[in-house]
């Protein structure tokens, strides 16, 4: 019974902005293009690196039109970062800037976005067209990459992917108000 509990309190201290685990992105597969209708399949997933879930054995899912994935991602270090993916038709939106749509395969969005280390940012990665299986009949996939502040690229590591909770958030809060009545 002891174990259960404790299973439960770190199941719920993943998503608490206090205890916050890395555990990647929400992943959302659609039927549908553009995210048409409901997802037919939401899993947890990190790091982004795939575009079929082929391996759930779940109905309807080798026909996967559209992806999103989303959460938060927590950086390592402070700087700038260049977010890259290798399809295209691909949106990359972090911290609240729309890093564009990538045009070319192979390098993906050249915008950057100023990351503070340590910090949870919101990001989002959709792909709202997945194109057809290849020549060979293998699925397109989808990796996201980043360049950080140092110029390494590499993929984005599930160490530094948060799922989405109303719990883990970096939005600046008002200052309190205080409102004095009116002098007699």
């Amino acid at each position: 019974m002891d174990s259960e509990l404790a299973r439960a309190a770190e199941r719920g201290n993943m998503c608490s902005g206090r205890e916050a685990k890395a555990a990647g992105l929400m992943a959302e597969y659609f039927a549908e293009p553009a995210f048409g209708g409901r997802p037919v399949v939401a899993r947890l997933e990190g790091p982004v690196e795939e575009a079929r879930p082929a391996d759930m054995g779940t109905p309807g899912v080798a026909n996967i039109r559209s992806v999103r994935w989303r959460g938060w991602i927590r950086p390592p270090l402070s700087g700038a970062y260049s977010f890259h993916a290798n399809q295209s038709g691909v949106t990359i939106t972090v911290a609240g800037q729309r890093l564009g749509e990538s045009a070319d395969g192979a390098t993906g969005p050249h915008e950057t976005v100023l990351l503070a280390a340590g910090r949870y940012h919101p990001i989002t990665v959709e792909w709202a067209a997945i194109s057809a299986p290849r020549g060979d009949g293998k699925p397109a996939t989808l990796s996201l990459s980043w360049t950080a502040p140092h110029g390494a690229r590499y993929v984005v590591p599930k160490t530094a992917l948060y799922p989405p909770s109303d719990t883990v958030t970096d939005a600046v809060r008002p200052a309190a108000t205080l409102t004095l009545p009116a002098p007699r």
